[in-house]
Formats: structure tokens, sequence, C-alpha cells
């Protein structure tokens, strides 16, 4: 019960900021839709200003997630079969959740994501910070090129009202 709180709080903690982040402009080796970084985190000193001002600086949209712990395990690529990548993969897709390219750890893998897109998941971009240096998605941008990601490929918050958690509720104990 303990994992699926941290679960529902990790995927309902995201707040986008209101920055100004226009779309890239083609030919220019950027990405052409916003990119959005939903795992940042106010830790190691780093302040909401802070984060828009950076937000606003690096052109890149921040979700403010609240950390819910340490221990985490990240990876490890001999245990990606693709058979386990693919029930991961069906489980995102079935249930309308994005899998997050953290440019922290560089996972998931590229050729994780190439199967992830071609099964039809949506994507969403996180830092994973621990501090105040939250980078600007230089793996992400890889990921990007490297695998194709359009703006069809990446998560789009739903209305509140249509977010899954208040269509479905949570799962009984």
């Amino acid at each position: 019960m303990k994992r699926m709180q941290t679960v529902l709080v990790v995927l309902s903690v995201f707040v986008c900021m209101g920055c100004s982040c226009g779309p890239r402009q083609s030919g220019t080796g950027e990405p052409v839709f916003e990119l959005v970084d939903y795992h940042v985190h106010l830790k190691g000193g780093l302040t909401l200003d802070e984060a828009v001002a950076i937000s606003k600086k690096n052109g890149v949209k921040f979700g403010i997630a609240q950390n819910c712990g340490l221990g985490f395990p990240v990876t490890d690529d001999a245990l990606w079969t693709k058979d386990r990548m693919q029930k991961v993969i069906d489980a995102a897709v079935k249930n309308d959740v994005a899998i997050e390219i953290n440019a922290r750890y560089r996972i998931p893998s590229e050729a994780f994501i190439k199967r992830a897109k071609t099964s039809g998941a949506k994507f969403a971009f996180g830092t994973n910070n621990t501090g105040r240096e939250l980078g600007n998605l230089e793996y992400c941008r890889q990921m990007i090129a490297k695998c194709g990601l359009t703006a069809k490929d990446m998560f789009t918050p739903k209305p509140h009202d249509q977010k899954p958690i208040f269509k479905k509720g949570l799962p009984k104990k």
C-alpha cells in the first residue's frame, strides 16, 4: 500500500509553471514543440523563484515534483529483456501513463524508447535533480533526435476534471 501511495503521489504532484517557453523553430536541430521537464525537485537549496528563472532562461517549462523518497532502483540494462520492456510499455499505453525520459540517469535506453514509440506510448521529460543544477535536458534532446520523437509522442496533461484519478478513482484496498 505504501508503494502505491508513493506512486500516486509521484503521478499526481506535478505542477506546470506558466512561463513563456515558445515552440522551437524547425531547421535548427531543436524540437518543434515545447519542452517540459516534469521531474524537477526543490532540493539542494533550489527555490521556486530560481526554478522559474532557470525555466525562462533555458526555454524549458518545469513541473515541480514532490520527492517521495530514496532508494528506488534505477536500472540494469541486462535486466531489460524485450519481453520485460514490452510488459512495461503495454501497461503504460493501456493505462494512459507517460514514460519519463530521465535526463539525470539517462534512462530509458534508445531501444526502449523506440519500442515504446512504436507501441503508441507517450513520453515526458524529467531532470530528477538533487540540487540547484537542472541542466538543459541534454539526454532528452538526444533521444528526441535519435528516436524521431514529435509533438504527437509527448504527454500533455488532461484538463483537471478529465484526469484518470477523477474518472477511475483510487484503487480499492
